[in-house]
């Protein structure tokens, strides 16, 4: 056993290492700053709100033309079970064909409300 407070010499010297790389390590701004710095700033567009609209207009109608060829594909295949559209999601399917969902007129009459008294 070695005696309360004794440190090993080798730990000595990976403990004074570890003490001086915490002392010279950047912090996470910092080391944003430092990236953001070696960018070129000639090759990069500033985003603008007209610049936003028109790359998210340019995103959605990339998603859609894809959902298009996926739906083809599917089409294609002509089998007509439950899980063929299982890829889109309710939102999807709802914009590609609303007539897939109907509403219950009379839903609301198999519950009974009552008011709280």
């Amino acid at each position: 056993m070695l005696p309360p407070g004794y440190v090993i010499n080798k730990n000595k010297g990976a403990a004074a290492e570890e003490s001086e790389d915490e002392e010279n390590k950047l912090t996470m701004e910092e080391e944003i700053e430092q990236e953001r710095q070696a960018l070129n700033f000639a090759d990069l567009t500033p985003v603008t709100l007209d610049s936003f609209n028109a790359w998210k207009e340019r995103k959605a109608k990339r998603k859609q033309e894809e959902l298009e060829k996926k739906i083809e594909a599917e089409m294609a295949k002509g089998k007509k079970d439950k899980g063929q559209m299982a890829f889109m999601s309710g939102k999807a399917l709802f914009t590609y064909n609303p007539d897939l969902f109907a509403d219950d007129e009379a839903a609301e009459d198999d519950i009974v409300f009552e008011e709280d008294e």
